[in-house]
């Protein structure tokens, strides 16, 4: 491959198509193996100590993030409701900035929470300091903010089973 056809503007839709497949995927795979995972395996103890941040219950915010993270980050790996899935992964990480991030103190240029904050218990950290401050995570919510609304916006490409079934063009 010589060096002007790598820099010079793509205008392969085959090569786009496989870059949203490649985004897709490994995005995803990072939320299923992180988050999603760790609640379908541990819904029970999570369940104990998971915040309700808005006000539906326990259990059932929890049922939200679970979906979130794994179900939807499934389907959409497969393509499947990339958009729906998407925006609902998207709407979940949306009440985690906004709502428990704001809630715990920690703002968008503030790395480190209040003096004393310490993670929830039977969460990574275990009740001790957040890790990171809190800030590390705050940022990794923050592009898949971003990751997630570029799914939204544009569905699973090509190379998805929602073309192949005919339910995105």
């Amino acid at each position: 491959m010589n060096l002007r056809k790598f820099i010079e503007v793509n205008r392969s839709w085959k090569m786009n198509d496989l870059g949203l497949l490649v985004f897709r995927v490994m995005v995803n795979i990072s939320l299923f193996a992180h988050h999603g995972w760790e609640k379908i395996s541990g819904f029970s103890h999570m369940a104990q100590h998971f915040m309700d941040p808005i006000h539906i219950g326990v259990i059932p915010s929890l049922a939200v993030a679970t979906f979130a993270d794994a179900i939807c980050a499934v389907l959409i790996m497969l393509g499947v409701a990339t958009r729906a899935a998407s925006f609902f992964v998207l709407a979940n990480l949306a009440v985690v900035y906004f709502i428990v991030h704001n809630a715990l103190g920690i703002g968008f240029l503030n790395s480190a929470p209040p003096t004393g904050m310490t993670a929830m218990p039977g969460m990574p950290g275990g009740g001790g300091p957040m890790p990171g401050g809190g800030g590390d995570h705050l940022e990794l919510v923050f592009v898949y903010l971003a990751c997630y609304l570029l799914l939204t916006l544009v569905g699973g490409g090509a190379y998805s089973l929602d073309r192949k079934l005919g339910g995105e063009k």
